[in-house]
């Protein structure tokens, strides 16, 4: 294994989901990364959407092998590692559109998985970017995850199948603590967005939903990343970048998530705020 990850700490492993497609799991995921790897912790990206992925694109990276890699042992799960930076690094999706590889049937990808739980000890912060399919956010919740985190906007359609998503996720992992990000919104939209689901999971449920802050809508970043920008490039001083940054380090405070290992003299943050 890689000696810059050398060495078995404690994670935080954070499933990044949402009950709808298009609603910024994989912005949010990235975005939360960079900003924790920023602040001196080693940050493993995870893509655990079924087909290859948006992470490698957003950060500017190409994998050597996607997850399909480990059937069959065609790879080791650290050859499918990804450096992005010093602190920060990515393992890809299941299947690249232009390999010859088959696609993973769900029951390999859960049993591949396990095999990439095995990398996670290793980092302070692992972000698992589910996306929306509920087959890959239960995968991805399996075994070691500390917190979910559904990303919802201010939507009905959003927050009722954020709410389906909840509950299947409860029911097959009771006591999982789940935290609401409200993306592209607003203070103001993101408390009504927490509250809707917070009294739905309360009343139907019978548990409790936190809330990690709102995201507001960035057309900065956005229209960067459309130009081709990296995510790391475009992030750069955004309002979206510094709400997100905000958000990850009030949820993965310290009583849940150890002490990182010290930056480097003179390393400059990857997502720079205010």
């Amino acid at each position: 294994m890689n000696k810059s990850i050398a060495g078995s700490i404690n994670s935080t492993v954070l499933v990044v989901a949402s009950g709808k497609g298009g609603t910024g799991t994989s912005v949010v995921s990235a975005l939360l990364g960079l900003a924790v790897a920023g602040e001196g912790r080693q940050v493993l990206l995870v893509d655990g959407t079924e087909s290859y992925g948006a992470l490698h694109h957003m950060l500017g990276v190409t994998p050597r092998h996607p997850l399909a890699a480990l059937r069959g042992d065609l790879a080791d799960v650290e050859d499918l590692l990804t450096p992005v930076d010093e602190r920060l690094s990515l393992f890809p999706g299941g299947a690249d559109e232009n390999s010859e590889l088959t696609p993973l049937s769900q029951t390999e990808r859960q049993l591949l998985f396990r095999r990439v739980r095995e990398l996670y000890s290793h980092y302070d912060l692992v972000v698992v970017d589910a996306g929306s399919r509920l087959e890959a956010v239960l995968t991805a919740c399996d075994g070691g995850v500390t917190r979910l985190l559904l990303v919802v906007p201010d939507e009905r359609i959003a927050m009722a199948a954020s709410h389906g998503l909840l509950k299947a996720v409860d029911s097959r992992n009771p006591g999982l603590p789940v935290d609401i990000l409200a993306n592209r919104c607003d203070d103001e939209e993101g408390a009504a967005v927490h509250s809707h689901l917070a009294n739905a999971a309360e009343r139907f449920l019978q548990r409790s939903v936190g809330y990690a802050g709102s995201i507001p809508s960035d057309q900065c970043l956005q229209g960067g990343m459309g130009a081709g920008m990296t995510i790391q490039d475009a992030a750069a001083g955004s309002p979206a970048a510094i709400a997100a940054r905000s958000a990850g380090l009030h949820m993965l405070s310290e009583r849940i998530m150890p002490a990182g290992r010290s930056v480097a003299s003179g390393q400059t943050l990857l997502v720079r705020h205010a």
